[in-house]
């Protein structure tokens, strides 16, 4: 979609949109990113689609915990799961606060564990997929 809005080159990029708004403050220290992956409208996705989202960010948000904040000890917020968005959408979403990593790493870190994340779905055995579905 975003290659029919935005043209051709976006088609080489990692990520084809983004979008950022910074704030400041200089009594804040902490940091944050958080991407917005969008998925389909839940027309397009249907029921069965929906769920499987649903299944797909409870699990994600185990794996991006482990990853970001125990593993890689980015920060003290670290999740990830589906979020709806406006106008029927729906996303995947990846959201981390760190008092001790700029922005620019975070949204790398997130980036190199969405593709992480992305291997680990491919490895599940599908009777691991049924049984957090089941959960």
């Amino acid at each position: 979609e975003a290659l029919k809005i935005f043209g051709a080159e976006t088609e080489a990029s990692e990520v084809p949109v983004v979008f950022e708004a910074v704030a400041h403050s200089e009594s804040e220290e902490n940091n944050s990113v958080e991407l917005y992956m969008q998925t389909a409208s839940s027309y397009e996705l249907g029921y069965e689609g929906l769920a499987i989202q649903e299944v797909i960010g409870s699990m994600a948000y185990n794996s991006a915990f482990n990853q970001l904040r125990t593993k890689e000890q980015l920060g003290y917020i670290v999740s990830a799961f589906g979020k709806k968005t406006t106008g029927n959408g729906n996303a995947f979403c990846v959201l981390v606060q760190s008092s001790n990593t700029l922005p620019p790493a975070l949204e790398e870190r997130c980036l190199r564990w969405v593709e992480q994340f992305r291997q680990e779905m491919e490895d599940f055995p599908p009777e691991r997929f049924a049984s957090e579905a089941a959960a």
